[in-house]
């Protein structure tokens, strides 16, 4: 009886621990479980507590003064007067991460007043124009 009760409880904490390692838990070094793990409405300090300084590196914030998705899934964007790079005192404020050695695109992830209000997947050529309007590299003649 007492083997059948250690047999018993050996099994639910194996079962246990194999449940528990079955989520992905933060810090991720990874940008698709980075997506997993952002949730609308966190903010700036909770989605960087969710990566480790690895993602962090490879990560660009930028200031926004617009920003807005249209029905056809295309982004516009309007950038933050006078904001640089790294600021974050700005109505909208997007976080653009480079891609890890397991992905190709860029995760993106939009905050509205500090919070998160979406994430989105872009090539290097949608990330390529992001950095050129929000990094206020226009050349405009």
């Amino acid at each position: 009886m007492k083997y059948r009760a250690f047999s018993c409880l050996v099994a639910l904490t194996v079962v246990g621990a194999l449940l528990s390692g079955c989520g992905v838990n933060p810090p991720v070094n990874s940008n698709k479980h980075l997506q997993e793990l952002v949730e609308y409405g966190q903010t700036l300090e909770q989605v960087q507590g969710l990566m480790t300084d690895t993602l962090k590196a490879r990560m660009t914030i930028y200031p926004a003064q617009e920003l807005e998705k249209q029905a056809n899934g295309s982004w516009t964007f309007k950038a933050m007067e006078g904001g640089e790079i790294g600021d974050t005192d700005a109505p909208f404020v997007v976080l653009v991460i480079k891609p890890d050695p397991t992905n190709t695109k860029y995760l993106t992830i939009f905050l509205q007043n500090g919070l998160v209000i979406t994430t989105e997947w872009f090539s290097s050529t949608g990330a390529a124009i992001i950095h050129k309007i929000l990094g206020n590299l226009l050349d405009i003649q």
